[in-house]
């Protein structure tokens, strides 16, 4: 009877069981999320508290934020979020009926800023963290100096420079982009406010990937990244008063004032800056001035108005010499150049900018008119030899005028369905360009034999010209979200767009020509009038998955076009239709924490420009005159690039690494025709053609070592470019072979009130034709550098620089120049904000202006006449006020 029982007790529990499984799986429910801080970066070990009925569940979130509930029986419960150093977020949510998974949208933490008392934690801090769009580096890793500014932090950071004029790189692509905790600070340029902002005020440094606020908002992210840096200021700091005006004097008849103050407040910007510069550049005088002044408010939560203007204005005489060696089937010709003149203009611009974003709608606007005036006077002489034997003599005066209007809207929505969004695009460009141009013309020609002065031809005209672009076009995309797999937190779209673009461009070369009695005559020949239309669409489709691990999009685009272009004075129409195709693929892995892996692919064809299809002759240049291709065929390119970024948080060390690899389609290149005239001189015309066979191979990477807790680090980088060019020369299809290579390696020192950094760079630059072979034409260079800065005695500052380059190949005579520079400064009173300075600039005056690069056939070299060494004494006075509610902090 006992046993009976005991079965009956087991079988009623088994069935009890089975009743509760099945009735738990019929009621649980899952829930999916999220918790980021206020610049949407991952919280981890963040505590989640999930109250459903009478139950409590726990979690905390992992290294990406993300967290995870399963068996939740309530339709309805709350959640619980609590992270050190961050306000409790507490929220209500409900099922809807049917629904069994709900993913919420990112929990935001705002940081609470409340600081520990009496207690100290000492962990090791640590440098580098990487993510899957971004690099961000850790001030508390790295030393700085007392008045040090956040351009002298970033120096020491693994993968990035900041070269002396505060343009920031990272493995060769430039900053574009800055933001103050991921918010518009004052103007978008980079280079302004790191040699500003004091060091003393920064958390971190993020570099990242920027696609754009509209595909912040959608998640949208396709096409080529923007590089961006976004500051972290420490949490006591939410705004302030910063500023300086200075005045600076020296040698080479140098004065020079500037002056700039910036208030910082939590919903509103004001900037000023002026400055204003003169001296002797060595070819004569050099003056500038420039002055901006720009507005910024925030309303609501996360709305903002700004409003900038901007005024340059400059005069500079300039002095030149070049060597060019030009490479054609009959032979080399060599010119030896000389040029002089003198350039004055300015610009006035004034933009309006307009965001306001909800959890449901994004839009972003903004608007800049423009206006520029140049005025040139350039007188220069071209001796030839080789094949030829002609001199060029010219001289030219120039005036042009050009105001321009940019506007664009973005617009987004966050749909019903979840993941679903559509957003919108209008661009508008327009300027008006008119040149008046007087050119003086003299050529020279010898006979070949007794190379004897055998004629001269003058001729002077006058050109006048009217170039009128306008440019009208949108696109929208819709994303729809499929179905997501069971049991994970990734997230699958397809997004489908749609965009157009309308340009059209009138444009008149009227050319004039004077005759010995001064009389004028219209010249037909050597005039264009020319209207051209351009329409061309993009129907787009792409797939994108993205989850916790991986990211990737797969897609492609169609993009006809239609080019219609009226020649007025031959009366003649053309009308040039195609179909491109473009695809395009992007993937991002984290390979491991601290690791990740990325490539992307891009294919874009590009029509000709109208200039390349006109059937005309331009000829504002009579040694090189240009005819268009009325035939050509669109190129199309193919881009890839592979990437990798990794740092060990035990060691420190990091490694960064990239390669790419790229080839045109249909390659639009020119064609140069030698053209011999009745006096056996030599004349250009430039013709365009469609080819293939052009590739291009390069790669760079940047390994950091840091030893003794990041106060000593070793640097090893280079990078690496090899080039298939195709030129045309005489409708003879040739290549030019290029090489590149560079390797450097450096070391810093950071001591308490020293820093040192060494540096040792080679470089090799080859250029080789197919038609000269044997012939080096190699430039070698080894560059050996030291600087130093420190603080002593409470109130001097010093910096001090030595640098010895070493150069083989030019053509032209240059000395291996070592340059000394240095300079030092004190600080007054008793908030050291009154600064005396004395500097020197190439102390030796070894510098010189050397510079290479390829053109087609042709390789240049160039040296600017320009004053290297001066001294100069200055004083200023600054304020650096920051803080928040809580009262300002003044930081040295």
């Amino acid at each position: 009877m006992k046993t009976i029982y005991k079965l009956s007790a087991l079988l009623f529990l088994f069935f009890n069981l089975c009743y509760s499984t099945i009735t738990l799986a019929q009621t649980s429910h899952k829930v999916t999320g999220s918790v980021v801080d206020s610049l949407n970066v991952a919280i981890a070990d963040a505590n989640i508290l999930l109250i459903a009925g009478t139950d409590t569940l726990r979690t905390v979130t992992d290294k990406s934020g993300k967290f995870i509930f399963k068996a939740i029986k309530t339709e309805s419960f709350s959640l619980n979020i609590s992270s050190m150093g961050y306000h409790t977020n507490t929220r209500s949510y409900k099922f809807e009926k049917g629904e069994k998974q709900l993913e919420i949208a990112p929990i935001i933490l705002k940081n609470s800023g409340i600081m520990l008392k009496e207690v100290e934690v000492h962990a090791a801090v640590k440098p580098m963290r990487v993510m899957k769009d971004t690099v961000e580096f850790n001030a508390a890793a790295f030393q700085v100096l007392a008045g040090d500014k956040v351009s002298d932090l970033i120096k020491q950071m693994p993968g990035i420079e900041v070269d002396f004029e505060d343009n920031v790189t990272t493995m060769g692509k430039g900053m574009t982009k800055l933001r103050v905790n991921g918010k518009d600070f004052f103007t978008n340029n980079v280079k302004d406010f790191i040699s500003k902002l004091p060091a003393s005020i920064v958390a971190k440094i993020q570099v990242i990937d920027d696609y754009g606020d509209d595909a912040n908002f959608t998640g949208i992210k396709v096409g080529e990244p923007q590089k961006m840096l976004n500051i972290v200021t420490k949490s006591e700091v939410k705004g302030g008063m910063f500023g300086s005006i200075g005045v600076n004097g020296g040698t080479s008849k140098q004065v020079s004032v500037d002056g700039n103050t910036n208030i910082w407040r939590e919903k509103e910007q004001i900037g000023a800056y002026f400055n204003a510069d003169q001296g002797d550049n060595g070819a004569g005088q050099s003056r500038s001035s420039n002055a901006a002044i720009n507005f910024r408010r925030t309303f609501k939560k996360n709305g903002s108005f700004g409003i900038k203007y901007y005024f340059y204005n400059n005069y500079n005489d300039n002095e030149n010499v070049s060597f060019i060696e030009t490479v054609n089937t009959l032979g080399t010709i060599y010119s030896a150049n000389q040029s002089s003149g003198n350039n004055k203009g300015g610009n006035h611009s004034v933009g309006l900018d307009y965001q306001n974003n909800t959890q449901k709608d994004f839009i972003n606007g903004s608007m800049n008119i423009g206006y520029s005036q140049n005025i040139g006077n350039n007188n220069s002489s071209a001796k030839q030899n080789g094949i030829i034997k002609q001199d060029l003599l010219n001289e030219s005066n120039s005036r042009n005028t050009a105001p321009n209007i940019n506007g664009n809207l973005n617009w987004s929505r966050k749909l019903a369905k979840k993941g679903a969004s559509i957003s919108g695009n209008i661009t508008l460009r327009a300027s008006l360009g008119k040149n008046r141009q007087n050119i003086i013309s003299n050529t020279l020609y010898y006979d070949p034999i007794t190379l004897v002065l055998a004629k001269d031809s003058l001729l002077n005209r006058l050109v006048n010209a009217r170039n009128n672009n306008n440019n009208f076009g949108g696109m929208i995309t819709y994303s729809h979200p499929l179905k997501k797999p069971k049991d994970t937190l990734s997230s699958r779209n397809i997004n489908a767009s749609y965009g157009f673009a309308i340009g059209n461009t009138n444009n008149d070369i009227l050319t004039y020509v004077t005759d010995k009695a001064n009389n004028v005559r219209y010249v037909d020949s050597l005039s264009t009038q020319y209207s051209s239309l351009f329409f061309s669409q993009n129907i787009g489709l792409n797939y994108a998955f993205n989850s916790k691990k991986m990211n990737y999009t797969l897609g492609g685009s169609i993009r006809p076009s239609t080019l219609i272009g009226d020649y007025e004075n031959l009366n003649v129409q053309l009308k040039n239709t195609n179909i491109n195709y473009a695809p395009t693929f992007n993937l991002s892995y984290r390979v491991k924490n601290n690791k990740t892996l990325s490539m992307r692919y891009n294919g874009n064809s590009n029509s000709p420009s109208p200039n390349q299809l006109q059937p005309v002759r331009n000829t504002q240049n009579l040694q090189n005159v240009i005819v268009g291709n009325p035939n050509l065929k669109p190129s199309f390119s193919h881009t890839f690039n592979i990437s990798y970024n990794g740092n060990d948080p035990k060691s420190g060390k990091s490694l960064q690494i990239s390669i790419g690899a790229s080839t045109t389609q249909n390659q639009i290149v020119s064609n140069v025709i030698l053209i011999r005239d009745t006096l056996n001189g030599l004349k250009q015309e430039t013709h365009y053609e469609n080819t293939n066979g052009a590739y291009n191979v390069n790669g760079n990477y940047f390994y950091n070592i840091p030893l003794a807790k990041n106060k000593f680090t070793i640097n090893l980088s280079g990078n690496f470019n090899y080039g298939n060019n195709v030129v045309f020369t005489d409708n003879v299809k040739l290549f030019n072979q290029s090489f590149a290579i560079s390797q450097s390696v450096s070391s810093n020192l950071m001591l308490k009130k020293i820093a040192i950094n060494a540096k040792a760079t080679y470089g090799l630059n080859a250029n080789n034709y197919t038609l000269i072979k044997g012939v080096s034409r190699n430039i070698e260079t080894w560059n050996l550098a030291l600087t130093a800065r420190g603080n002593f005695l409470k109130t001097f500052k010093f910096e001090t620089s030595f640098s010895k380059r070493i150069n083989t190949g030019y053509a032209i005579a240059n000395t291996n120049p070592f340059l000394i520079g240095a300079t030092l400064s004190k600080t007054f009173l008793k908030s050291k904000l009154l600064t005396a300075n004395v500097k020197v600039v190439d102390l030796l005056a070894q510098g010189n202006n050397l510079s290479r690069y390829v053109s087609g056939n042709s390789t240049i070299d160039s040296r600017s006449n320009q004053i290297t060494r001066y001294f100069t004494f200055g004083l200023s006075y600054s304020l650096q006020k920051f803080g928040g509610s809580g009262g300002m902090i003044t930081y040295y």
